[in-house]
């Protein structure tokens, strides 16, 4: 003979097994973002700025379109001051 109460009790506690569930990680708090700051808002525009500048400035001085690339000892002062912003600081 077959126990008609076992689909109640199945619900029941399949029910509140997801409401502690729910309860636990309602309750919990995990921040995947850090707070807005500022002040790093503020570097890091200045910074893709420069950059920009930068690039533009290498593209336009070109000879032909080719001539992309500058030489490193050329643009020495640009790359000191990326390393000291820390950019190439991993």
């Amino acid at each position: 003979m077959k126990n008609k109460s076992h689909p109640v009790w199945f619900l029941w506690r399949w029910l509140m097994c997801v409401l502690i569930v729910f309860t636990i990680t309602g309750c919990s708090t995990i921040k995947i973002v850090g707070d807005y700051d500022e002040q790093i808002d503020q570097g890091t525009t200045a910074l893709q700025k420069d950059v920009e500048t930068y690039l533009v400035k290498l593209e336009s001085s070109a000879a032909k379109p080719e001539d992309k690339v500058a030489a490193y000892v050329d643009n020495k002062q640009f790359y000191y001051a990326l390393f000291a912003v820390g950019i190439g600081n991993h």
